[in-house]
């Protein structure tokens, strides 16, 4: 096994670097910042992105600046130079053999943007997410532990428990003793499963603290809970979608509507499978594990007596 894949297995998350060479980590700089200067719109100005439970539309039109305070973007299909990035990224055997390893032969994008995040970016809370699926991040400028950046609980991912959204609510700097920042330089593909407990932690310098990143989340396509992006079929510079990517970039789309079909093989059991197994844990993992449930049993006890206190007084 390789490192990358030994630390995520411990971990949770796991850094690869050395994927782009020098040209690369300039287009990805350079492009992204040039996709984020355009025009903003707020969330809830955003158009519906609802096809079907299988796929979900893909809006590249606009930037559009989130409850979190942060900047996203579709970025798929909006400047050439991105899409063959990214077409080359997911040609790589590296990266081939990696998903192989974590998640069989038939993985999808549900996620697929750019998130830029500065010194106004509200947290996000401790949580976790659908517990098989994987997610890459992509920095498109150097990051440390100042800036506005996922967090994570080492080894989290092995905990018997899903968390969810129930300590979601506190900010993560009060945990910042049990949680490690998603740090590193231009090009860096920063993973991790998404049942390792993360958050964002909010920027310790309100002055050129901002950052920006790819997110890309993957899913099997067995996973009937999480729908697969539907690219448009032309890019917003004139070309066919089908002319532009590779067949291995390809597949991480759908390209019709109804072309989606929840196919896996399951007897074949990766990585992802292993970390949702009954796991053992250290002293200091069942201490950690005890902790955040602790915390998370007095929000739902806060939510409680907030709630009854509320219908009292509608009563009286």
């Amino acid at each position: 096994m390789s490192r990358f894949l030994e630390s995520l297995n411990k971990y949770g998350f796991s850094k690869l670097n050395g994927v782009f060479d020098e040209k690369e980590k300039k287009i990805l700089q350079e492009y992204s910042t040039k996709i984020l200067d355009e025009e903003i719109i707020n969330y809830k100005e955003a158009p519906s992105s609802f096809i079907n439970h299988d796929v979900e539309l893909y809006y590249n039109h606009k930037n559009i600046f989130t409850f979190f305070k942060t900047l996203n973007r579709n970025f798929i299909g909006q400047y050439e130079e991105l899409d063959s990035l990214f077409s080359n990224l997911f040609s790589k055997d590296e990266i081939k053999n990696y998903f192989e390893a974590i998640l069989g032969n038939e993985y999808k994008l549900h996620t697929c943007l750019m998130r830029k995040a500065d010194g106004n970016s509200s947290y996000m809370g401790l949580h976790t997410d659908n517990n098989f699926a994987f997610t890459i991040s992509i920095l498109c400028n150097s990051v440390d532990q100042n800036h506005a950046t996922t967090v994570f609980v080492p080894s989290s991912h092995k905990f018997n428990y899903d968390f969810k959204n129930k300590i979601e609510k506190f900010n993560p700097r009060y945990f910042s003793f049990l949680t490690i920042p998603s740090v590193g330089k231009v090009g860096d593909l920063n993973c991790f499963f998404n049942k390792t407990i993360h958050g964002i932690k909010q920027s310790s310098n309100k002055n050129n603290s901002s950052n920006i990143i790819w997110l890309l989340g993957f899913h099997r396509n067995s996973d009937k809970l999480m729908k697969t992006i539907l690219l448009p079929k032309y890019t917003n510079y004139g070309k066919k979608t089908t002319e532009v990517f590779s067949e291995d970039a390809l597949k991480l789309f759908e390209l019709n509507e109804n072309s989606r079909k929840h196919s896996n093989n399951l007897n074949q059991k990766k990585m992802i499978d292993n970390i949702n197994k009954k796991n053992i844990y250290s002293i200091k993992q069942s201490l950690i594990l005890t902790f955040l449930k602790f915390v998370g049993f007095n929000i739902f006890l806060m939510r409680k007596i907030v709630y009854l206190f509320k219908l009292k007084k509608i009563i009286k």
